[in-house]
């Protein structure tokens, strides 16, 4: 059973702290550390520079995991769909969102592009024990 949307977004929230994982299709996985933002429909945000590796390989290829939580014994392990801003509008709508969360981040930046990632399956693992594991119900 998967974890309730609620309580993914409080642990999201409380733990922003996590890895993001893509893929490159010449190279194969490429992992970064950074910070994620939940929003109310459990969709998870973060920024990125344009230039990025991840930018690059989600914009060829949008499947994506990510691991939120890093500094205690419980992670959430994700797996999605990440989608880039459609246009200015939602780069500025995405953006607002992240920097209610997180004020200092660069995200407005022209440099930057925010990602959306939309969970499709996740794992809620505390060491020794997975507490929900399985399809997102709630997407």
């Amino acid at each position: 059973m998967p974890i309730p949307l609620a309580d993914f977004i409080a642990f999201v929230t409380q733990n922003p702290l996590g890895v993001v994982a893509t893929v490159n299709g010449d190279r194969g996985p490429e992992a970064a550390l950074l910070t994620f933002a939940p929003m109310p429909d459990g969709d998870v945000l973060f920024d990125t520079q344009i230039s990025s590796r991840k930018a690059h390989n989600l914009a060829a290829d949008p499947r994506v995991a990510l691991v939120i939580g890093t500094s205690e014994e419980s992670s959430l392990q994700v797996e999605g769909t990440a989608s880039l801003p459609r246009d200015a509008d939602e780069q500025r709508a995405w953006a607002r969102a992240y920097e209610e969360r997180f004020p200092d981040s660069q995200s407005d930046d022209a440099a930057f592009t925010m990602v959306r990632v939309h969970p499709t399956w996740l794992r809620h693992y505390i060491v020794g024990d997975t507490i929900h594991e399985g399809e997102v119900a709630w997407a």
